[in-house]
């Protein structure tokens, strides 16, 4: 073989390797970007947008805290100058700081796994650890990508019936009895009258 042969060959070679780690690196960085791109999070089968994208972060889905903590009927209250926030609901009283993996739900010290942290403007917080401070059943649909929250809603208590209530369902039942008699059927009885 000549020379140029060689090196021919040579070149071809590098560039072949060139295109081969190319490849295999863009196999490991796709998957992950693709993976935090498309994380959709459902809340009683509602889909929940956010004007940031989820995020994973060391295993944990993070999500702007503000959509989140509303969504799930809290508050929140970010304080600039010390980066501390404060999530509220009716019965739970959540304190963190951007950076910290230290905060408290109702005055009891607890640790994350991930630190709330600030992407694309936004306070990222871990989502499972919101959503089941704030009562919320959290799974992982890891197939779809999907955050799936769970939260139970409070069904109002029957109340009393009012006497106007009564009156016409007694009324009502006296003409349709009225009617049977007239047609020699029996009368209705009430079984569960209105209390």
């Amino acid at each position: 073989m000549n020379t140029k042969a060689i090196q021919s060959m040579s070149t071809c070679k590098k560039g072949l390797l060139c295109i081969l780690l190319a490849c295999l690196l863009l196999a490991f960085v796709l998957p992950a970007a693709a993976q935090a791109a498309t994380i959709q999070i459902f809340l009683n089968g509602e889909k929940i947008e956010t004007d940031v994208a989820p995020v994973l972060q060391a295993g944990r889905t993070l999500v702007p805290i503000r959509v989140i903590s509303e969504k799930l009927g809290a508050t929140v209250d970010y304080q600039e100058s010390d980066k501390s926030i404060r999530i509220t609901s009716a019965t739970v009283n959540i304190q963190m700081t951007v950076g910290s993996q230290n905060v408290t739900v109702n005055g009891e010290a607890q640790t994350l796994d991930v630190p709330a942290n600030t992407t694309s403007g936004r306070t990222m917080v871990p989502l499972r650890f919101i959503g089941e401070a704030l009562g919320v059943e959290v799974d992982w649909d890891g197939a779809n990508s999907y955050v799936i929250l769970t939260k139970q809603v409070d069904m109002p208590q029957a109340q009393e019936p009012s006497a106007d209530a009564k009156a016409i369902e007694t009324e009502i039942v006296d003409i349709i009895n009225q009617n049977r008699t007239d047609m020699g059927l029996e009368p209705l009885v009430l079984v569960d009258p209105l209390v």
